[in-house]
């Protein structure tokens, strides 16, 4: 008699359902094929798959887009959240679910779980397996909050004067400086990720990331990741940023990694010094306005006090 599923999130063939069309909108055929691993001309069996993907259809763990294929909904992981982190006395406000729930909604978050797929021959639990990506990422933007003085990656100062007029310029910069990094409610962040991604399609921003892509390859900094791949780890820095460091402290309880990698190793990972490029941005902008108003008031004759 085959053992009765409890939680189909962390258990059984739904669970490996569950993360595979988490990663990517797939039809049941297409998972079936990527569980039993069988190739053409085989037909993978997909009548167990079809079943469980349609209860799971009905009690809300997954949905349908237009195109007829199957993806994950992240409000049970919400849900398995909130339990995890209640274990250790931990509570979320709702204005934090929400920002999670974005998030774990992101192309760029389900990219970076797809990325770090296991194989499905194991025994998949999905929750823990996504709980520990986003404590992962979590506890690495926390201990570069905290520990500024772990080596970087100089950035070319040159380089940062080239671009940083251009994105100072853009209506997408100037938007989310109005807005702050730390949006206080849910419309403003969910504003702040509207902006972010019109960002991300400007060419200045293209050119920047491109340029820093190459600079990363030569310090060997991302190995053999492709310059898409390079650019999603880049889009999901950003979309970390957005949320305070307050809310990231308390997903860190989500995970067994932080646990086992030792401070100052953790501290070392990083997926690319944005952070850097962000504070060298940031001064050589104010550099650039100093110049510019030394240069009016010497025009203008008035003497510096």
């Amino acid at each position: 008699m085959p053992k009765k599923i409890e939680n189909p999130l962390r258990e059984g063939l739904p669970s490996k359902i569950y993360l595979l069309s988490y990663c990517e909108p797939l039809t049941a055929y297409e998972i079936a094929k990527r569980i039993y691993g069988v190739k053409p001309p085989h037909i993978p069996p997909t009548s167990k798959v079809s079943t469980w993907v349609k209860k799971m259809k009905e009690n809300g763990t997954l949905s349908e887009n237009e195109e007829k294929k199957t993806y994950a909904r992240v409000d049970p992981l919400i849900v398995e959240i909130e339990s995890t982190l209640k274990e250790h006395d931990v509570e979320l406000s709702d204005f934090e679910k929400h920002m999670i729930s974005r998030l774990l909604d992101s192309q760029e978050f389900r990219w970076l779980v797809k990325k770090l797929m296991p194989p499905m021959s194991y025994d998949i639990d999905s929750a823990w397996i996504i709980m520990n990506h986003l404590a992962l990422v979590a506890s690495v933007r926390v201990l570069r909050e905290k520990m500024p003085e772990v080596p970087q990656l100089e950035t070319p100062r040159g380089f940062i004067q080239k671009h940083a007029g251009k994105l100072e310029e853009t209506r997408e910069f100037r938007s989310l400086e109005k807005i702050g990094r730390f949006p206080s409610k849910e419309s403003e962040f969910d504003e702040r990720l509207k902006i972010l991604r019109r960002f991300w399609e400007t060419k200045e921003f293209r050119e920047l990331t491109s340029e820093i892509t190459e600079l990363l390859k030569e310090a060997e900094v991302f190995g053999d990741l492709s310059d898409e791949e390079v650019l999603e780890f880049f889009k999901l820095d950003l979309l970390l940023r957005s949320i305070p460091i307050s809310t990231l402290e308390k997903l860190t309880n989500l995970g067994f990694l932080n646990r086992l990698i030792s401070i100052p190793a953790l501290a070392g990972f990083d997926f690319f010094p944005f952070h850097r490029l962000e504070r060298v941005l940031e001064r050589e902008v104010n550099r650039m306005k100093t110049r510019e108003r030394k240069k009016l008031l010497k025009n203008s004759g008035v003497e510096k006090i």
